[in-house]
């Protein structure tokens, strides 16, 4: 039998969205690192947990709740390669959105893999891809 969210809890994820919060779909270890990075005011974050802890699934949340709340932001996820992206990121980002409401959803452009949001005064937020140049690629 398949859990499906009652009106009640469907009407209270819709309310999550339209406020911009998205860190209610996070378990306790992931809700433990989202916000220990909210309280930390250093310029870079190290997350050191065991693999397949949730890291993915919460970096992708927290971005997509950083472009819902911040119009106009820049949302990068670095990779060695562009593969890496699409097979890890891209897969969690549509898992988180797939109960957004719809008005809120970001349009999505395959050929860039980005993700573009439109909030506030149409400023789009875009999540994408930064693969930094390999030694060969900087030399030129």
């Amino acid at each position: 039998m398949e859990n499906k969210p009652t009106v009640d809890q469907a009407a209270a994820a819709e309310k999550l969205w339209r406020l911009g919060l998205v860190s209610w779909k996070f378990h306790n270890a992931q809700l433990d690192i989202y916000q220990a990075i909210n309280k930390s005011t250093a310029s870079t974050f190290v997350i050191n947990v065991a693999r397949q802890s949730g890291k993915s699934y919460m970096l992708s949340g927290y971005a997509i709740e950083f472009a819902l709340q911040h119009p106009g932001a820049k949302i990068c996820f670095l990779a060695p390669t562009a593969k890496a992206i699409k097979k890890i990121v891209l897969p969690r980002i549509k898992e988180i959105l797939s109960d957004c409401p719809r008005d809120l959803l970001p349009s999505y452009k395959v050929n860039d893999q980005v993700y573009k949001f439109k909030n506030g005064n149409l400023e789009s937020v875009e999540i994408k891809p930064y693969v930094p140049p390999t030694d060969d690629e900087s030399e030129d």
